[in-house]
């Protein structure tokens, strides 16, 4: 038996990406991801589909296989919402207390120009600020504790 070959047009894409976004969204995230999946494949060049799948293992507590899969995915250098995965990949590194890193390719994103969008820019120039407020101690907020090793 074989099994017909589907033609996906744009809508068809879009409106998956959405079943598979509220999927996630709703707690449902391991019965999206196929669908989110099949959009990677058939829209490589939108980082959409592979930054919510980033974001699934994020909220499953998979943080550092989040970060692995973004940089291992096409997202950073997709056509489409590239901006939006550099900046949650330093959202993600920021999380894993990867403090150093998050400066250091933030700087890079900014002074490459990589970033376009403005909404991006701002995050990560507030990440890189972050950063070195905790690596300087400065910062008196939950990511200072942490820095410091006294989770609550």
């Amino acid at each position: 038996m074989t099994r017909p070959i589907v033609q996906f047009n744009d809508d068809d894409m879009f409106i998956l990406g959405n079943i598979a976004a509220l999927a996630i969204r709703s707690g449902a995230g391991e019965a999206g991801l196929p669908l989110l999946r099949c959009v990677q494949k058939e829209r490589p060049g939108n980082a959409a589909a592979f930054i919510m799948e980033s974001l699934y293992l994020h909220s499953i507590g998979k943080t550092v296989s989040a970060i692995e899969f973004l940089e291992n995915s096409n997202a950073f250098s997709a056509e489409k919402n590239s901006d939006e995965a550099l900046a949650f990949h330093l959202m993600l590194l920021h999380e894993d207390k990867q403090f150093n890193r998050v400066i250091h390719l933030g700087e890079a994103y900014l002074s490459e120009g990589l970033l376009e969008s403005e909404v991006a820019i701002n995050t990560v120039n507030i990440l890189i600020e972050n950063c070195h407020s905790v690596l300087s101690g400065q910062e008196n907020g939950p990511d200072a504790q942490y820095a410091a090793g006294e989770q609550s």
